[in-house]
């Protein structure tokens, strides 16, 4: 983890890129992200077994994945698309039951899209 930045009840998580190096393989690649997923995951739970966010902002599909099986999401109601790429949606189970979520593919998107989806959200056009 490379910095964890917090204001006005925003936090954001941002985690640098893996410097593989040449000894490591695919297969070990693979392990380190499934555990870098599972753990903020896990991070993401003891979050919300405190308190539930009004939005969960995630970007990337494992990550995704990781958050939701870590807070027992089975089933999602999508709200609609706010950008290319990124949906909104309510969770109907878990530990977020009822949190609102925006979700992008780590692919999309350009180097201002964050601070442009950030804007909608609050100014209350996303949510």
């Amino acid at each position: 983890m490379n910095e964890v930045v917090g204001r006005d009840g925003v936090v954001v998580l941002q985690v640098g890129k893996l410097d593989a190096g040449e000894d490591l393989g695919v297969s070990d690649l693979h392990d380190i992200a499934e555990n870098i997923t599972r753990n903020l995951g896990l991070f993401v739970r003891a979050i919300t077994d405190a308190s539930v966010p009004d939005v969960i902002v995630i970007i990337g599909g494992d990550t995704t994945n990781g958050v939701l099986t870590a807070c027992g999401v089975t089933s999602l109601e999508l709200q609609g698309e706010l950008q290319p790429g990124t949906v909104s949606a309510v969770s109907t189970d878990g530990s977020i039951a009822g949190g609102f979520l925006i979700t992008r593919a780590g692919g999309f998107g350009d180097e201002n899209s964050l601070l442009e989806l950030v804007s909608l959200l609050q100014f209350g056009h996303g949510v």
